[in-house]
């Protein structure tokens, strides 16, 4: 088990070096929020993704969305053990906030982490 995770926080590791490479968008790039994990954005036109790798390197969800208005987008997960609507507001060039808009267990042995409508400020780190 020791060496999978190795194996995934290698391969997190290599992601996290190259994706700043093929960034084009002005908000791509590795995000931070503490006590949460770290998250890969990247946007396209209209369509953001959103990819979240948690501080304890067990759990990972990947979220899409669009965007609203020149600084907001509203993304729903495709890859998790939770339905959650999350909007983000860009503060910015390096900061951002996230508030969940709603979350519904799908996977059981899983919960939602916050209450909706609870906002958490994210820095970018690169």
């Amino acid at each position: 088990m020791k060496v999978k995770n190795h194996k995934i926080i290698l391969n997190w590791l290599l992601i996290l070096m190259i994706a700043p490479l093929f960034a084009s968008g002005p908000y791509d790039g590795i995000w931070s929020i503490r006590n949460v994990g770290y998250f890969m954005v990247t946007e396209k036109e209209e369509t953001i993704i959103i990819v979240r790798l948690a501080e304890n390197t067990e759990l990972w969800e990947a979220y899409k969305g669009n965007r609203q208005n020149k600084t907001t987008f509203q993304v729903q997960t495709f890859v998790s053990a939770v339905e959650a609507t999350i909007q983000i507001q860009i503060l910015s060039a390096t900061q951002l906030k996230a508030t969940q808009l709603s979350c519904k267990v799908i996977k059981e042995g899983y919960s939602c982490i916050l209450p909706n409508g609870f906002p958490l400020i994210a820095d970018k780190i690169f």
